[in-house]
């Protein structure tokens, strides 16, 4: 089985992510395997005022697609408690070329920083560009392994006095990182939550068929199926590793790694030092360890 990737940036316009994948693309009426994976990358990394936006030709009109059903409901029903009608509304712009002839695209951090909004949607909705409910209602997925990859660099200096002696361009990316990382951290509390969900359920049910054992034996899976009718909980057994340079021990290599800039190259030391770190970072997780442990 092939792997599937996403990657994202951010349209620009609407300052909302953009998943590029086929998909988003069907919305354009385009086709993604002709579009290089290092435009994407580019399209991702573009921080605004540092990098021109990737520009893309919206051909939507031209290959008869129609949007799909649930997009068309949530755009309709315009239900303001769930966020659908938000996502809706925005999907609903591509299809109109008169409107958006071109979408640009600008570094998906400033839209999703720790790229979890997606997965996040996967596993909460039944319906949107893709999902993973429908797997895990047929028992599909058995283990379910979320790994958050941090590699923002705490700055050495952290006086206020450091902000007069930076430019503009620092300076609102400063501020811009400062707020995406508090989105961050709030999706990461909603899948740590969901997960949360998922473990308290597996439990409950757990109990009632050890309750049923124990008071009716003789009709402990109809004592069970009085209350879970449709049979155990499906969700998958979920380990949640989040990585990131603050939890390295070594303070000197820890403050190298912070003091490495985000830029389109590294010096070779630097990639071998950020990936020798990502290792260690991974031997050291309990969760990741735990996790490898299951699979033997």
């Amino acid at each position: 089985m092939r792997p599937f990737i996403l990657i994202n940036a951010t349209d620009i316009i609407q300052g909302v992510r953009f998943e590029i994948s086929q998909d988003q693309f069907d919305l354009l009426c385009s086709d993604l395997s002709k579009l290089h994976v290092s435009r994407a990358v580019t399209a991702s990394t573009s921080f605004p005022l540092v990098f021109a936006p990737m520009r893309l030709d919206n051909h939507a009109g031209e290959c008869g697609y129609q949007p799909p059903e649930w997009l068309i409901r949530d755009y309709k029903e315009k239900d303001m408690n769930t966020g659908r009608y938000d996502q809706s509304r925005m999907l609903m712009t591509y299809p109109d070329f008169q409107r958006r002839p071109t979408i640009k695209l600008v570094d998906g951090g400033i839209s999703d920083a720790s790229a979890l909004r997606g997965p996040l949607y996967a596993l909460l909705r039944e319906d949107g560009l893709w999902s993973l409910q429908d797997k895990i209602k047929r028992g599909e997925i058995k283990k379910l392994l979320v790994i958050i990859v941090n590699a923002r660099a705490e700055p050495v200096e952290t006086s206020e006095s450091v902000l007069s002696r930076i430019g503009l361009a620092q300076t609102v990316s400063r501020v811009t990182v400062s707020v995406l990382e508090n989105y961050s951290s709030d999706t990461t509390e909603r899948i740590n939550d969901l997960f949360a969900q998922w473990k308290k359920a597996e439990t409950a049910y757990a109990e009632r068929w050890a309750y049923c054992e124990n008071n009716e034996r003789d009709r402990a899976e109809h004592c069970v199926g009085e209350i879970y009718p449709e049979g155990p909980p499906p969700y998958p057994q979920t380990s949640l590793v989040h990585l990131r340079f603050d939890s390295l021990q070594d303070d000197s290599e820890r403050q190298f790694l912070n003091s490495i800039g985000t830029r389109l190259d590294l010096p070779r030391e630097s990639v071998d030092r950020v990936r020798a770190a990502a290792k260690k970072l991974l031997d050291d997780s309990p969760q990741f360890q735990d996790f490898l442990h299951s699979l033997q």
